[in-house]
């Protein structure tokens, strides 16, 4: 068995999230209390999903996933619930415009860390339509003809999810 600090360390190395070391005790909770969902979740594949879906409503083409960043998206959205601040860590993954939901909070009787996703998501749509990026930004985000992909990175503590949204 690896000790704590090697396993943090090897993690840390692939690129995955701040807080994201496992304790080796098999329960997915960094020693900061961070989930195991900091890193990879299954969900950047539905949340791409959800943003396409929004954008066939108005027939724009749909965005192609950025997995190729994965590992930054999520490191970013670790970054940013430890800092408690939304879009501190913007660029980082050179993305060209950034929707986030900060801290949301989750419960199964929304459909868990899926159904919150997806309220997130709904909310920056209702957003719009609007040509004021102050007003409509996150929507017009989702929106914008020149972005061809998006990526999604979460970062799970405490019972709330953080979720960032990176376009380029």
């Amino acid at each position: 068995m690896r000790s704590k600090f090697r396993r943090c360390a090897a993690i840390l190395g692939a690129g995955w999230a701040l807080g994201a070391c496992s304790d080796g005790s098999g329960s997915g909770t960094g020693a900061d209390g961070t989930d195991s969902l900091a890193m990879r979740t299954g969900l950047e594949s539905v949340c791409v999903e959800v943003i396409n879906g929004y954008r066939a409503e108005l027939s724009l083409p749909a965005l192609a996933e950025w997995t190729d960043s994965a590992a930054c998206f999520a490191r970013q959205a670790a970054l940013d619930f430890q800092s408690r601040k939304g879009h501190a860590n913007f660029g980082l993954c050179k993305e060209a415009a950034q929707n986030t939901c900060p801290a949301w909070m989750w419960d199964e009787s929304i459909g868990g860390k899926e159904g919150t996703l997806r309220r997130c998501v709904e909310s920056m749509w209702n957003e719009g339509p609007g040509t004021d990026y102050s007003k409509h930004g996150h929507y017009i985000n989702m929106t914008n003809k020149a972005y061809k992909k998006v990526g999604c990175g979460f970062s799970v503590k405490e019972g709330s999810i953080w979720i960032n949204m990176d376009f380029k």
